[in-house]
């Protein structure tokens, strides 16, 4: 049973519902954030939790903010340039790398029992990409970077004496979302009736809605294996075009946004999975676990979060 975890990003997209998540079961949280004034002041004061603000350059500074022991997760989400122009900065990914290994670290001096990293299926891409002979994107930078993360932050955690645990995200969605991610762009560009651009769409894709993440990544911190990495997303796949269409067909209140989806308008990407590249059904075989909530039901939500925003 989990009591105590440490959450870095802990105000982005994903730390925070987890965070909230958390404290719905009286779980301590220390959530660390690199600006307190953006923290929602419904939860600002929680007496679950204890926010640290801090920029994650220093991370090591919070061994002398938490003085808690034996704390059992941390989970290390904060990462500079996930999406948008940053990923392919060089020098923010790089940096995002040594902060990978700097918190793995200090959950080791922390006398934290598990260190959850959030890897990404951008990383197996990367693996396809360095045998192609072809020009790659800048974005690539970003993938490069993950996978470096979350070996050289895997091995301080086996020297530290922490147990590693690759949580594997495909792509989160769901209210609350403001990075510049597939639904959320796609949803905002066709209520504001902008044309959206894609590739052909006929790759494999996976969406899985926040909660449901969040459920998945509560599981792994508390029953998740040494050195195991643990996929966060469907047991099944379909292609991006459909996902597109379905989101269309759920959100449009007339026959008009389909005339914006543009298809075949982008290149196909250059690496393509067909997510034999790890296992899918792990969480369901080993935590009895499958997402509840449906990509309709997940794109109705998030549409009448962001009506709400708006109203």
């Amino acid at each position: 049973m989990i009591k105590k975890v440490i959450i870095s990003g802990a105000n982005g997209f994903l730390g925070n519902a987890l965070l909230k998540n958390f404290v719905t079961k009286r779980i301590k949280v220390f959530a660390l954030t690199n600006d307190l004034s953006k923290v929602d002041k419904k939860i600002l004061r929680n007496e679950y939790i204890d926010w640290i603000e801090i920029n994650v350059d220093f991370i090591e500074d919070i061994e002398s903010k938490i003085r808690d022991t034996d704390i059992d997760v941390f989970y290390h989400f904060a990462w500079e340039g996930s999406s948008g122009s940053l990923r392919g900065d060089y020098k923010v990914q790089i940096n995002n790398i040594y902060n990978a290994c700097d918190a793995a670290i200090v959950a080791a001096k922390l006398g934290c029992k598990k260190f959850v990293f959030a890897e990404s299926i951008m990383e197996y891409e990367i693996k396809e990409a360095i045998d192609l002979k072809d020009d790659v994107s800048i974005n690539t930078l970003y993938s490069t970077a993950k996978l470096a993360a979350k070996y050289m932050s895997k091995t301080v955690c086996q020297k530290e004496g922490v147990d590693y645990i690759g949580a594997l995200i495909s792509n989160v969605y769901g209210p609350g979302e403001k990075s510049e991610r597939l639904i959320n762009t796609t949803i905002r560009s066709l209520n504001a009736k902008k044309h959206c651009s894609f590739s052909s769409g006929e790759q494999l894709y996976d969406f899985i809605y926040i909660d449901d993440a969040v459920e998945i990544l509560k599981l792994i911190g508390e029953k998740g294996e040494k050195n195991e990495s643990y996929y966060i997303g469907n047991t099944k796949q379909k292609k991006l075009k459909e996902y597109i269409i379905e989101l269309c067909d759920t959100i449009e209140e007339n026959e008009t946004y389909k005339n914006l989806l543009g298809f075949g308008e982008l290149p196909n990407p250059k690496t393509i999975l067909d997510f034999n590249e790890f296992d899918t059904k792990k969480v369901y075989d080993k935590f009895g676990y499958e997402p509840k909530v449906s990509f309709v039901e997940g794109i109705k939500r998030t549409y009448e979060s962001m009506r709400r925003e708006n109203d």
